[in-house]
């Protein structure tokens, strides 16, 4: 039997679960073209949430990733190669080309394997000013079809150097006249998430029904997991499981993840216990250890330091005493630029606890490796 866990990518159909209201709910705002905007963790679930309730409605989903836009250029490559990837139809294609002479996209086939390849040549320094016209290509492709327009990663807007705000406010502007148009907007970053949709200086202020999506609970997760457990004939004490969401910080995706590398360890006919769990860890490590010493390597010394104690002491109170005294500063604004830092690099997020790991693995790791006395006394 194949390994019956799915996580890294869109999650569906019978590898879906729970989060039966939220779809229902999803899908009338789908159908009356409400426009609406999910906060939520990383791997919490968010896109493939979207994914499932548009599928239940008969819906297509133009997905538009932006993580790491960081130009006026890369929005609208993000923008227009979701929109191609959708839609085919040559005589779209070129009544859109024909259409955006002053972004001038290009399509040429990869000398290799042959894909057709999208790049933008644009005919004038680009500016805000051009996203309305990208955007009525997307409302073109999205009126054939039942369609949802997906901006996931959203948060990312902010960083388009020299032209953020002036990028959202155009993005807003055209966006409003799209009302047959259920758009979907989500993001990792809640506070990012929070300035874009809910600051009145902000032009999406109001303008997309608020949706905080949370974790799974145990008790609707658990079982779950332990049916598709039960399907390779492996038995998981409930013990063994709560252990599982402690260490994974309840994320689904990381849980999903764990469980794979336990269903991979173990046999038909195996109970777990608490050395199974040491064993995943130790082939996650394997698997993570390249990255995980790349990131300690672009690290400066107080930054390192600051996140071996936030392994240690969490990030509820990164500015007291005592967690200043395991980094050894006495200066509490050393503390938040590295905090700032690391952010920025993707290690870690502010949530709801306080500051937490992006990947509990890499928190677990460095305990390990203090465990065992490496890295001491490095600067």
């Amino acid at each position: 039997m194949s390994v019956p866990f799915r996580y890294g990518g869109i999650v569906s159909k019978k590898d879906f679960c729970g989060r039966q209201t939220l779809l229902e709910e999803l899908q009338g705002f789908f159908k009356s073209g409400q426009n609406t905007v999910l906060f939520g963790e990383r791997r919490v679930g968010k896109t493939s949430t979207v994914f499932e309730a548009a599928h239940r409605g008969k819906y297509r989903v133009l997905f538009i990733d932006i993580l790491g836009v960081r130009s006026l250029e890369d929005l609208f490559q993000q923008i227009l190669r979701a929109t191609f990837t959708l839609e085919r139809t040559g005589s779209l294609f070129e009544k859109i080309l024909h259409s955006l002479a002053a972004i001038r996209p290009t399509f040429s086939p990869d000398p290799i394997t042959g894909a057709m390849t999208f790049s933008i040549s644009p005919g004038r320094p680009l500016s805000p000013e051009s996203i309305p016209e990208v955007l009525e290509v997307v409302a073109q492709v999205a009126r054939r079809k039942p369609t949802v327009v997906f901006f996931d990663e959203f948060q990312d807007v902010l960083k388009i150097e020299s032209h953020a705000q002036a990028a959202v406010a155009q993005l807003r502007s055209r966006i409003q006249f799209h009302a047959d148009i259920p758009y979907v907007f989500a993001g990792s970053v809640r506070q990012d998430m929070e300035t874009i949709f809910t600051s009145p200086d902000w032009p999406f202020f109001k303008s997309a029904t608020p949706i905080y999506l949370s974790t799974l609970p145990f008790e609707e997760f658990a079982p779950f997991l332990l049916n598709k457990f039960k399907q390779g004939d492996r038995h998981v004490p409930a013990e063994i499981l709560s252990n599982v969401f402690a260490l994974c910080q309840n994320i689904p995706g990381d849980i999903q993840q764990f469980c794979e590398v336990l269903w991979n360890c173990s046999h038909a006919g195996d109970t777990l216990a608490g050395d199974s769990l040491h064993q995943a860890l130790s082939i996650i490590y394997a698997r993570e250890q390249k990255a995980y010493e790349l990131a300690l390597a672009s690290l400066r010394s107080t930054n390192l330091k600051v996140l071996r104690a936030l392994a240690r002491l969490g990030g509820k109170s990164p500015t007291s005493n005592r967690f200043m005294e395991a980094v050894g500063v006495r200066n509490a604004n050393a503390v938040r630029q590295a905090l700032t830092r690391l952010t920025a690099l993707r290690l870690i997020h502010r949530g709801e606890e306080g500051y937490q790991f992006d990947n509990p693995f890499f928190r677990t790791w460095l305990l390990s490796r203090e465990d065992i006395g490496l890295d001491k006394g490095k600067k």
